[in-house]
């Protein structure tokens, strides 16, 4: 069935070699991974989520979706698959393992976090099975015999859209916020990706201290450390706080990427306040731009763009849109912030040691990927300059305030490539 791309079709026209719009996420696991065992779980993870296999297919004008009936591939390889290649048998995800890891890459365009959170769960439950022999407690997870709603794989985003009531507060536009990396080397050749293991309890008893949820701590710390880092900037800090709007569109398990990006400003009257009063202050703009009124005011905006984008006659001219309205959503940007909640694996959880991103490619700045699971926080940190005081400085600053955060690896940074 022939789809045509809508909501998500600035990350389809945007993609290009330098920014590709895909993400790698990693699981390890206890043991060495059974290839097929895994192999085994993916074809049954598959079959729960049959409408995630999707290939891209265009002309001289447009893209669009189609299904892709052809097997999603597992890879026995520590290094990136290219996306939407023969390699992959021409879908936009694929799965990886070596040693004890397990590696899910995939287009941003097509899936995002929160809902990858969700399918690893899926895939746990069938790799324990299989390689285990024993069945897990089903509870919270997504498997065969699910009744599937419309809900899970039609695209939620109103076409048309009538505001009833005035929005609390608009996202921030057009901010002279300040720009990270200043006096610094930088560049993707320095691109790297730094992961910090924390104590659960450790980093929630600072966030009641603060105020503060766990993306909000993170971003007070990041935003204190360009404070010490810059200590010459008076130019407020933009932090762009991913947020998933799929509650606001009544469609919480659909699998199509919905992040829309809130501005957090961290500006002179937030930094003067009392540090508990500075969560408190990020959490209320969080409030007001998460509104329903709010979000349909923003998305009814996304709608022109969409239909502009649509309506343009030729590729290049798409491509074009895609990548100034992107341009724009980054220059509003200091840095980044992503949390997708607590990862709950169920039962199956305690055959993992560790849950985190290793691949980003398409956000500007400094990107903070927040993970919890099994009573530990995994801050990653993906960054492109060559010192590392940023993320020195924002492991100091969580030690100071009770966390023993532990610098658990550091690796080079690049990200799955992609063909269309």
């Amino acid at each position: 069935m022939k789809e045509e791309l809508y909501s998500n079709a600035l990350y389809y026209y945007g993609s290009r070699k330098a920014v590709p719009y895909t993400l790698s996420m990693r699981m390890v696991l206890n043991d060495p991974v059974d290839g097929d065992a895994l192999q085994t779980a993916v074809s049954r993870t598959m079959e729960r989520y049959a409408y995630i296999k999707r290939r891209v297919r265009r002309n001289f004008n447009k893209f669009w979706l189609e299904e892709n009936p052809l097997p999603v591939v597992v890879l026995p390889s520590d290094q990136y698959a290219v996306l939407g290649s023969e390699e992959v048998n021409y879908h936009l995800l694929a799965f990886r393992y070596a040693e004890n890891m397990i590696f899910i890459d995939c287009f941003h365009g097509h899936l995002d976090g929160s809902f990858l959170s969700r399918l690893m769960g899926t895939l746990l439950y069938y790799y324990v099975e299989a390689h285990y022999g024993e069945t897990m407690d089903p509870k919270g997870l997504s498997l065969l015999g699910d009744e599937i709603s419309k809900t899970e794989y039609e695209d939620p985003f109103p076409r048309k859209i009538v505001l009833t009531e005035k929005p609390l507060q608009r996202t921030p536009r057009f901010i002279r916020n300040f720009k990270m990396g200043k006096g610094k080397k930088h560049g993707p050749e320095y691109r790297r990706t730094f992961s910090i293991q924390a104590s659960e309890e450790q980093v929630m008893a600072c966030c009641r201290r603060m105020d503060a949820s766990p993306s909000v701590f993170a971003a007070l710390v990041m935003a204190k450390v360009i404070d010490r880092v810059h200590p010459e900037n008076k130019r407020p800090i933009s932090i762009g706080n991913a947020f998933n709007i799929r509650p606001v569109l009544h469609a919480e398990n659909c699998y199509r990427s919905t992040i829309y990006a809130l501005h957090l400003l961290y500006d002179e009257r937030v930094r003067r306040l009392p540090e508990n009063l500075q969560g408190t202050a990020l959490r209320g703009q969080i409030m007001l731009q998460s509104d329903p009124t709010s979000v349909m005011a923003e998305l009814k905006f996304q709608n022109k763009v969409y239909k502009l984008n649509a309506a343009l006659p030729f590729l290049f001219m798409k491509k074009l849109v895609a990548r100034a309205s992107t341009g724009l959503e980054n220059a509003d940007t200091t840095f980044t912030v992503s949390y997708a909640g607590k990862v709950d694996m169920g039962d199956a959880g305690r055959y993992i040691k560790k849950f985190d991103a290793q691949g980003e490619g398409g956000t500007a700045g400094l990107l903070i990927e927040v993970y919890c699971i099994n009573g530990m926080f995994i801050f990653s940190i993906f960054q492109d300059y060559e010192d590392t005081e940023y993320v020195d400085t924002f492991i100091e600053l969580l030690r100071s305030n009770g966390v023993d955060a532990r610098l658990v690896s550091v690796t080079e940074t690049s990200s799955p490539g992609i063909k269309f």
